[in-house]
């Protein structure tokens, strides 16, 4: 819940890094491409209520983390449902992902399991 923190001090040291969770803080998107460059080894990432992040962030992340299993994105305002097809179909190692606020239909879902990935339930807050 650090608002005012937008990126990490990461250097070689987080390397093997496998879970990050910056839950509630300011994070943008120039802080998903420093872990990226670092963390290759990310294995999930919780951002959920980044108001700053954005596909642009997540694009990177998916191109340096190759390993990601796991990405929360409830309540990241700034990213829309066709951002999430766009990372299980680039991602596949993608086996969950938690929607920004917009809910998923029950059709969205199923193609995206297909593919691997389970998308959890929408929440009403």
């Amino acid at each position: 819940g650090c608002k005012k923190v937008m990126s990490l001090g990461i250097d070689e040291g987080f390397r093997n890094l496998e879970h990050l969770q910056v839950e509630g803080s300011g994070f943008t998107d120039s802080g998903l491409i420093a872990v990226g460059k670092c963390c290759r080894h990310l294995l999930a990432i919780d951002l959920e209520g980044c108001l700053r992040i954005t596909e642009s962030g997540l694009k990177k992340i998916m191109e340096d983390c190759r390993q990601l299993r796991q990405v929360n994105l409830k309540n990241c305002k700034c990213v829309n449902l066709e951002a999430l097809a766009w990372m299980v179909f680039y991602r596949p190692s993608l086996r969950k992902l938690v929607p920004p606020s917009s809910c998923v239909s029950e059709g969205q879902k199923a193609l995206l399991l297909r593919h691997g990935c389970k998308i959890s339930s929408c929440s009403n807050s």
